[in-house]
C-alpha cells in the first residue's frame, strides 16, 4: 500500500518560552548597562516592548544599534526562529561592550511580521510606549549565538563594525 503522510509541527510563544529567551537577552542588555551604553530603566522597558511583541507574534527581528560618536555603527541583531526546529540554547553574554568610546548611543529597532494579524493594533501599542518608524535595520552577520526554549528561540548576530 502507498501513501503520501504530511507532518507539520507548529510552536507557538507561549509565556514561559518569551520569559526564558527574554531573561538572556535582559542579560545582554544588562552588560551594555554596565559598559555605559544604555540605562538600565531603558533595557527593562525594550525588554519588556520585545516581549510584548513576541507575545503578539508581530517581530521578525529586532537590533539593538550602536552608534560611535564618530557616526559609525554596530550592534546585536535578535532574529526570530520558531516552528520547532530550534534545538540549541547558548549561554548569554560573550559580547565586550566595554570596547565601545564614551558616547557611544544605544538604539533598538524592531522588524514587523507583515503576517501577523493584528499588526495595526501592536504598531498602535508600540506607538503608544514611545516607539516610532525612524530606525533602519542593519544587515547582520553570522549567528554567534541562540537562546531556545522548546522549538522557539532567537538567533544572535552582530551588526557593522566592531573594531
Amino acid at each position: 500500500m502507498y501513501g503520501t503522510y504530511t507532518t507539520s509541527t507548529t510552536v507557538t510563544w507561549t509565556e514561559a518560552r518569551i520569559r526564558y529567551v527574554m531573561d538572556k537577552v535582559f542579560e545582554d542588555l544588562l552588560n551594555q548597562v554596565n559598559a555605559g551604553l544604555l540605562r538600565r530603566e531603558a533595557a527593562a522597558e525594550w525588554r519588556d516592548d520585545f516581549s510584548y511583541l513576541l507575545r503578539n507574534q508581530a517581530v521578525e527581528r529586532f537590533q539593538v544599534q550602536f552608534r560611535r560618536p564618530n557616526g559609525t555603527r554596530a550592534g546585536v541583531e535578535y532574529r526570530v526562529i520558531e516552528g520547532g526546529h530550534v534545538v540549541i540554547d547558548e549561554p548569554s553574554g560573550g559580547n565586550d561592550y566595554f570596547g565601545f568610546p564614551s558616547g557611544t548611543k544605544a538604539t533598538a529597532v524592531v522588524r514587523y511580521r507583515s503576517d501577523c494579524p493584528n499588526l495595526d493594533a501592536v504598531r498602535a501599542e508600540m506607538a503608544r510606549r514611545g516607539w516610532g518608524g525612524r530606525g533602519e535595520i542593519m544587515s547582520a552577520g553570522p549567528v554567534d549565538s541562540t537562546y531556545s526554549r522548546d522549538g522557539c528561540g532567537l538567533e544572535r548576530s552582530r551588526l557593522g563594525d566592531w573594531d
